[in-house]
């Protein structure tokens, strides 16, 4: 006779047929009718309590771990056994050249922290503020130059130290949008007094000493920032009824990233300032989100605030700032050529392709360079851009379709287009060409089967009408030559001969690595230039020489040179390599089944 509960089967239903079976076998409701009646009211009530008393403690002991807590403070709790303290809003930053109109003679002018500018962006005005002191005289031309400003309103908050209230008290700064980086606290002796003490948040082990003025910041479970100070032993005690006054951005994350046209009605000495924007509004973003703590947090303590392996840089930068979308680090002797003692790493910004010059300042000088072994030097390179083009045909049964074909070539474009965007995210993200065929498969229930190819794509912007040499190197090996078909094609420029311009394109010999510049004639192809350069199959390297166009049609993008690769099935972006579609090189071929 059966008189346990099964344990493991914890779902409502299963807990009241559990709760039955015992009754009915227990003997004395062996002929009950438990439908309908009184008892069956009781147990629902028995097996909701059982069930949500499971759920609460299957629930708990989630939030126990940090693999598995799903609340945001818990996982930031469990960060902060880790000291790990989680990113923040990050503010827009701006560069400007600031000018002080009118200004003679010998004076030196200063531009106070917090000077105000204001933007427009889409109808919405936002304010930024300058977070240093910036000088400036006649040898600068009274030119403030390269001052850095930050989204956010200023705010302000006062605390009145009280020990008798807690021995180490916390206090709280009431707003999520903190932009952490802007926080600026100083001590004051008293409401009324003028001597003042400036306090730096803990960093470095030499921060620990008895008497620095340090302070702590954490995340609270209900994403508040708090503050906390020393206790005498680690970091200086505020003295009792000294005034803590915080000030910070409250930012608005990235809304006002794009931003460049500044103003400001600050003025010095009564002479008006003009702002010309350096660089636009960038790095804005929202605080660092529940998987990237769980994600960051391990690597982060495991790389104990020091930068010597690979994952320790990727650590340390990504909780230095907010605004990366992907990263890759490898050391030097990984390069091509090989540099010993160096460690490259690339980056890529939310919307952007690089770092610009003050973001690699100020993570050179802010995050790597005081924490780097001494025999280490750390380089922040550009992420290279490898296009792809993308040929596809495809077989349609058209009577499961209203598309024309027309509509159906542009509905599969866009589908490679979105499969671009979803699945090249970043650095060591491959391209699959067979992932590729089973997305355009699904785009509709039309199409019955497809096949496609793809080619590596590189760009120049050559000299006009200057013979130079062009290197373009390939991130995959180059397909061996082929008598019938050519594995080198270009986009179409102009080239002078003979003081005659004609309309060219670069191709490579049938056969050979050796390239050649031809143009259409009435009777076929003509040859311009015999022998243009080459490819190298083991650097993968095509070199253009001498090579001397008058004229190209795109001065943005300039000359596209596309090339087969040896393995259509996948490309392994390597290093700082970004994979990318060329989306003005997807073609589609429909074809209409006729079986």
């Amino acid at each position: 006779m059966a008189t346990r509960i099964t344990p493991s089967q914890l779902d409502f239903t299963s807990i009241k047929q559990n709760l039955k079976a015992y009754f009915k076998d227990s003997g004395e409701f062996n002929d009950y009718n438990f439908e309908g009646s009184g008892l069956s009211a009781i147990l629902d009530v028995l097996a909701y309590d059982t069930h949500m008393k499971a759920l609460t403690a299957n629930f708990s002991l989630n939030e126990a771990f940090l693999d598995t807590a799903q609340l945001r403070g818990s996982v930031v709790s469990h960060a902060k056994s880790l000291n790990y303290l989680p990113g923040s809003r990050n503010s827009a930053r701006a560069v400007l050249d600031v000018t002080v109109i009118g200004a003679s003679g010998i004076a030196s002018y200063t531009l106070p922290k917090y000077t105000r500018f204001t933007t427009t962006t889409d109808g919405t005005t936002f304010s930024f503020y300058t977070l240093d002191e910036y000088k400036t005289d006649q040898a600068a031309n009274f030119i403030f130059e390269d001052i850095d400003v930050y989204e956010g309103n200023l705010i302000k908050k006062r605390f009145i130290v009280d020990a008798d209230v807690n021995d180490n008290p916390i206090y709280v700064i009431p707003d999520k949008n903190v932009y952490t980086d802007s926080i600026n606290i100083v001590v004051r002796d008293g409401l009324r007094s003028n001597a003042i003490t400036s306090y730096r948040l803990a960093k470095k082990v030499e921060d620990f000493a008895l008497d620095q003025e340090i302070y702590f910041l954490n995340e609270s479970a209900n994403g508040f920032y708090e503050i906390t100070f020393g206790d005498g032993k680690i970091g200086k005690v505020p003295a009792e009824g000294s005034i803590i006054e915080v000030t910070y951005l409250s930012s608005t994350a990235n809304a006002s990233n794009g931003a460049s046209i500044f103003g400001t009605s600050t003025t010095l000495d009564s002479l008006s300032l003009s702002a010309a924007t350096v660089t636009s509004a960038y790095g804005g973003a929202e605080r660092e989100s529940i998987e990237s703590i769980r994600f960051n947090a391990p690597k982060g303590f495991a790389s104990q605030d020091r930068a010597v392996t690979e994952s320790d840089f990727v650590a340390l930068i990504q909780n230095a700032v907010t605004y990366i979308e992907s990263i890759n680090v490898y050391g030097g002797q990984r390069a091509n050529p090989p540099e010993y003692g160096k460690v490259y790493i690339a980056i890529k910004p939310i919307g952007a392709d690089a770092l610009n010059a003050a973001q690699k300042s100020q993570l050179l000088e802010n995050t790597l360079n005081d924490r780097v072994i001494l025999s280490i030097t750390p380089e922040l390179i550009d992420p290279t851009i490898q296009y792809l083009e993308i040929s596809a045909n495809i077989f349609y049964d058209d009577s499961k379709t209203t598309l024309t074909e027309q509509q159906l070539d542009t509905a599969v474009k866009n589908e490679i287009t979105l499969f671009g965007t979803t699945n090249l995210l970043g650095f060591q993200s491959p391209f699959r060409l067979s992932s590729l065929t089973t997305a355009i498969d699904r785009s509709n229930v039309a199409i019955l089967s497809s096949s496609a190819s793809v080619k590596l794509q590189k760009r120049f912007i050559p000299i006009l009408n200057t013979a130079a040499r062009y290197d373009l190197e390939f991130t995959e090996a180059i397909a061996a030559p082929s008598t019938r078909d050519y594995i080198l094609s270009s986009d179409e420029f102009e080239y002078t001969v003979d003081n005659v311009a004609y309309t060219c394109n670069l191709r490579n010999k049938t056969g050979t690595a050796q390239l050649e510049i031809y143009r259409k004639g009435v009777a076929g192809d003509i040859i311009v230039v015999d022998d243009a350069g080459s490819i190298d199959f083991i650097t993968n390297i095509v070199s253009i020489i001498p090579f001397s166009p008058s004229s190209i049609s795109d001065s943005i993008n300039g000359i596209r040179v596309s090339v087969v690769p040896s393995n259509q099935n996948t490309i392994n972006p390597d290093k700082n390599i970004l994979l990318r579609f060329d989306e003005d090189n997807i073609s589609v071929t429909a074809t209409k089944d006729t079986v």
